[in-house]
């Protein structure tokens, strides 16, 4: 099948418009749903804890806008690669996609700053008292890291100065958290490296959750 991911900030920011329920260039293009956009915020309001990984949602050149009435677009929408080169060998699906996507080359500030809305978005709807774990991008580990190392710790002080403004979100630093033999690569992590993530969610919480560290 074609590949889906939700760490897309269309998913989290797009306005919730009916007209997305029937979207072709959403239901094609993007794999999540109008349906699946409102289980999200089902979720989000009844959650115990959350905890929101999106690093990836800033780097993808794969970044475009969609539907509405005014040229270029209302909606947006992360088309991973390999689900885009899926898509392009059909060739009523390029056309189409060729005629409703508009591809947007944003400077970083202003990636960032879709990716803060969409922290925005979570943290708006979830009840009080429930805390947000934001997930830093790992920085310091790893060849991938070195690579986007600027990338990684801009995306790093975006979150930490949302943290900083939301008394309820949650800054979670895995380089200083985790060894540095607890690192499977820049982006994944040994399983007591998970675990060590989900201890420090765990003594970080109220009474009302734990997360079960399996």
């Amino acid at each position: 099948g074609l590949l889906v991911r939700y760490d897309d900030v269309g998913f989290f920011i797009n306005p919730r418009d009916m007209e997305l329920k029937h979207s072709k260039a959403l239901n094609n293009f993007m794999g999540w749903t109008y349906d699946d956009m409102r289980s999200l915020d089902a979720s989000l309001k009844s959650a115990d804890l959350i905890l929101l990984s999106l690093y990836f949602s800033v780097p993808s050149d794969n970044l475009f806008t969609f539907g509405g009435k005014e040229f270029g677009g209302k909606y947006w929408g992360t088309v991973p690669p390999r689900r885009l080169k899926q898509l392009m060998k059909d060739p009523d699906l390029a056309l189409r996609f060729a005629k409703e996507m508009f591809h947007r080359r944003l400077p970083l500030e202003d990636r960032l700053a879709l990716t803060r809305q969409a922290f925005a978005h979570a943290y708006g709807l979830k009840q009080a008292g429930v805390p947000l774990f934001i997930l830093s991008a790992v920085a310091d580990h790893g060849q991938q890291a070195e690579r986007t190392r600027d990338m990684r710790l801009a995306f790093n002080a975006m979150c930490r100065e949302f943290c900083e403004a939301h008394p309820e979100a949650v800054f979670v630093d895995i380089d200083t958290l985790l060894q540095p033999d607890e690192f499977a690569d820049s982006d994944h992590y040994t399983r007591t490296g998970y675990f060590k993530i989900a201890e420090f969610v765990n003594g970080n919480l109220g009474a009302q959750a734990k997360v079960e560290a399996a």
